[in-house]
């Protein structure tokens, strides 16, 4: 349940931006541009997860900076091969790829598994601050 939950809350933040932006592409930075539209994404997804009532006891003790783990989440999105090899096209190309339901939905998997892989820390240490007690 929470899997579907975090995927969701990604992609509704995601579609909305992505097609606002995509008439403006410039081929030399297009990647970029792509993870600049995916920036809200992050902060959303991990406040939604930090802040969520079944889970935020856990969380309270050792607030999560969203920040740096939102800055490692989009360093590991732009460092990705397969995505980055998606926007090495003539603008035409770019804008196309752009529309396509594939790289959407694998440009959000990819910044959902990155925020959580940079989220274990933090995670880790929240547990170790955690009370179990009432």
């Amino acid at each position: 349940m929470l899997c579907k939950t975090v995927i969701g809350l990604a992609l509704a933040v995601l579609a909305p931006g992505a097609q606002a932006q995509e008439a403006t592409v410039d081929p030399p930075r297009a990647l970029e541009q792509f993870v600049e539209l995916m920036d809200g994404m992050c902060p959303q997804l991990v406040l939604g997860l930090v802040t969520r009532p079944d889970l935020a006891d856990t969380f309270k003790e050792r607030p999560t900076d969203v920040e740096a783990v939102c800055g490692c989440a989009k360093k590991a999105v732009l460092a990705d091969g397969r995505l980055g090899a998606q926007f090495r096209a003539r603008q035409g190309v770019i804008l196309e790829k752009l529309k396509s339901t594939g790289l959407k939905s694998y440009a959000t998997v990819r910044v959902v598994k990155s925020a959580l892989v940079c989220m274990a820390e933090d995670i880790e240490k929240s547990l170790a601050a955690a009370k179990l007690e009432p």
